[in-house]
């Protein structure tokens, strides 16, 4: 089970771990969580951010990010912060696609396929869309 997951969470989701075949409970927070951009400016997919703070188990419908100590309370800590944006920049990277780290309702990070990375205002409509 998804038990060794340490993101302080506020609600809980139900989600697939492909490798045992099984449902599980998972502990969410709101942030942060990476908004895919698709080619159109409406195709839009939200991906959650789980943080393992061992093994890891794989989780379909998120990105999940090796770190021991993610949060402080209810604040990302530096090396969650840095390890959040390490994996999203492999995945840009393989993909090809840009993507919208959201790490509160006034900052994100841009990260591009070609590595470049740009802080920023999160905008308006990134900040509800979960």
């Amino acid at each position: 089970m998804a038990s060794r997951m340490t993101t302080g969470g506020k609600s809980y989701v139900v989600v697939r771990n492909p490798a045992k075949g099984e449902y599980e409970l998972v502990s969410r927070v709101k942030y942060p969580y990476i908004v895919i951009e698709g080619a159109k400016p409406l195709l839009r997919l939200v991906k959650f951010v789980d943080f393992m703070s061992s093994s890891l188990d794989p989780i379909d419908n998120g990105f999940v990010v090796a770190c021991s100590r993610p949060y402080e309370g209810e604040r990302i800590t530096y090396e969650g912060y840095a390890s959040v944006i390490v994996e999203v920049m492999d995945y840009a990277k393989k993909s090809g696609i840009k993507c919208c780290v959201i790490f509160s309702a006034t900052a994100c990070v841009y990260v591009y396929p070609e590595g470049t990375v740009e802080a920023s205002v999160t905008p308006d409509e990134y900040i509800d869309l979960v």
